[in-house]
C-alpha cells in the first residue's frame, strides 16, 4: 500500500485549534413561549375527568362479555406458559434439578 501525501491542502499554522462553534444560551425567563399559550388553553379546556370515558369503563367492567374471549385465550394460554416451567418456589424446573 502506498500513501501520497495531498500537496493541496495547506498545513495548520502553529497554534491554531479549530474550535466549537459557539452556542448561544438562552435566558429561561427571557425565553419565548408562544408556542405554549395554545397549549395551556387546550388543556384548561380539557376536563381531568371525561364522564363519558368513565360510564364505558364501568359498563365495560359490569359485561360479562368483557374482556371477550378471544382475548382471554392467548392471555390464558401464555400464564400457562410462563407457569408451567416454574416449580412452587418460584425457580425453574431447570434450576430446581
Amino acid at each position: 500500500m502506498e500513501i501520497k501525501a495531498n500537496s493541496s491542502v495547506g498545513a495548520v499554522p502553529p497554534g491554531t485549534v479549530p474550535t466549537a462553534p459557539r452556542v448561544r444560551r438562552v435566558d429561561p425567563e427571557a425565553g419565548d413561549f408562544k408556542g405554549t399559550e395554545a397549549l395551556e388553553r387546550a388543556m384548561a379546556q380539557t376536563p381531568e375527568v371525561r364522564p363519558e370515558a368513565v360510564a364505558r369503563g364501568r359498563a365495560l367492567v359490569a359485561s360479562d362479555e368483557y374482556p371477550p374471549p378471544d382475548v382471554l385465550r392467548p392471555l390464558a394460554v401464555a400464564f400457562v406458559a410462563a407457569f408451567s416451567h416454574r416449580g412452587s418456589t418460584g425457580e425453574t424446573k431447570a434450576e430446581a434439578g
